[in-house]
C-alpha cells in the first residue's frame, strides 16, 4: 500500500538468476527512499536504521556496481569472441577508475591483478587478429604475439622448426608406411595394406616452402595487412558478414587458419552454463526414466535449435545445409 501510494515499486529481495542479481536488488532498493523513510518512522523494524547515510552508502554501492552489472550481461553472448571480450574487459577497468569510490578503485586493482592470468598469449594473438580491436594490444605484447602466431602456425603448416638456416623448397609426400608381419610369421592382409596405400596417396603433399625465419617475415607482412585493412574491415564485422567468410576472403593466406581456431575460442562457459540449464528443463520429474542416450540427443537438439535455417554459407538469404535443416526440423517435432 505505502509503496503503491509513492509509486513505487516494491523492492526485490531475490532473483531467480544470479546474473547480476545483487546490483538488481540493491537498484531497487535504493529506488524507494520515500517509502522505506515514512516505514521507519511509524517504527518498521526492518527500515528503521534506513538514515540519509545509508542511503547516500547504498546509492554509492549502486553506482558503483553500475558498469559491472550491464557488462556482466553483455558477457552472457554466445557469440562473443575474445576480441570482444579483451574490449569489454578494458571499458570495465577504465569506467571504475573514473570514479571515486574505494570500492571501484579495489575493484579495477582486482581486475587489472586477474590480466595476468586470463591475458595469455593465446588471447592476446586472437585479438591481435581482430581488427576491431587490434589495437588493444600493446606494442609491449607485439613480441609475445608474434612468437605465439609463429609457434602455431609453424605446426598447423608442418614446418620444422628446426633449421633456421637451411631454405627448403619442394614438396614432401609422404610414404605409405611398410606393414610388418604379424607374430606367427605371415604377412599382413593385402586388402589391408591396399586401403592404408590409398589413404597415404589420397593425403595432400605437405609443402616445406618456407624456413620458420621465412614463415615468420610472412607472418609480420600478414599483421600489417591487417592493420592496413583495418578500416575496411572493422565495417565488413559490423555489417555482420559471419566472421569466418571475411577470414577467408580478405585474411593473408598465413593467418587464415589459426584466426579461425582463435576466433572460436569460448571465452566464458556461458554456452556450458546454458547446457545445464537445458538439462534441467528436460530432465523433469515427469522424465525421469529418460534414458542418456535420448538425453544427450535432446541436449544436442535443444542447445543447435538457434541455427539460421534462413541464412547460406555466405550469410545471405538462401537455402540452409541439410544437417541444419534437419536439427531444426527435429527441434520443431519435438519441442
Amino acid at each position: 500500500m505505502y509503496f503503491k501510494a509513492n509509486n513505487e515499486n516494491i523492492p526485490s529481495i531475490d532473483n531467480d538468476t544470479r546474473w547480476s542479481s545483487c546490483f538488481k536488488m540493491l537498484e531497487s532498493l535504493s529506488n524507494c527512499k520515500v517509502t522505506i523513510s515514512q516505514l521507519a518512522n511509524i517504527g518498521n523494524v526492518i527500515f528503521e536504521k534506513m538514515n540519509d547515510k545509508e542511503f547516500d552508502d547504498l546509492k554509492d554501492l549502486v553506482r558503483v556496481l553500475r558498469d559491472p552489472a550491464k557488462l556482466t550481461l553483455e558477457l552472457q553472448s554466445e557469440t562473443l569472441t575474445p576480441g570482444e571480450f579483451v574490449k569489454l574487459w578494458k571499458l570495465l577497468i577504465n569506467r571504475l577508475e573514473k570514479l571515486t569510490s574505494p570500492l571501484a578503485t579495489e575493484l579495477s586493482s582486482s581486475l587489472r591483478l586477474r590480466e595476468d592470468q586470463l591475458f595469455n598469449s593465446m588471447l592476446k594473438a586472437a585479438t591481435k587478429l581482430d581488427p576491431r580491436y587490434t589495437l588493444a594490444i600493446t606494442d609491449d605484447d607485439d613480441e609475445e604475439v608474434k612468437k605465439y602466431l609463429l609457434s602455431r602456425v609453424s605446426k598447423l603448416k608442418d614446418i620444422d622448426s628446426t633449421p633456421l638456416n637451411e631454405v627448403a623448397d619442394e614438396i614432401v609426400v609422404d610414404e605409405p608406411p611398410t606393414l610388418a608381419a604379424n607374430t606367427d610369421g605371415e604377412e599382413s592382409d593385402k586388402e589391408f595394406e591396399e586401403i592404408i596405400k590409398e589413404r597415404y596417396r589420397q593425403r595432400p603433399p605437405i609443402r616445406k616452402s618456407s624456413t620458420i625465419k621465412e614463415l615468420e617475415k610472412e607472418i609480420c607482412r600478414g599483421l600489417e595487412d591487417l592493420v592496413e585493412k583495418r578500416d575496411s574491415l572493422k565495417n565488413m564485422f559490423k555489417s555482420g558478414i559471419p566472421y569466418p567468410k571475411i577470414i577467408e576472403d580478405h585474411y593473408p593466406e598465413c593467418l587464415k587458419e589459426i584466426a579461425l581456431q582463435l576466433f572460436a575460442l569460448p571465452t566464458t562457459q556461458v554456452s556450458v552454463e546454458r547446457v545445464f540449464s537445458v538439462v534441467r528443463l528436460l530432465k523433469t520429474d515427469l522424465r525421469n526414466r529418460l534414458q542418456p542416450e535420448a538425453l544427450d540427443s535432446l541436449i544436442f537438439l535443444r542447445v543447435n535449435r538457434l541455427l539460421n535455417t534462413e541464412q547460406d554459407t555466405e550469410g545471405q538469404p538462401g537455402a540452409a545445409t541439410q544437417e541444419q535443416g534437419e536439427v531444426f526440423e527435429l527441434h520443431e517435432q519435438i519441442f
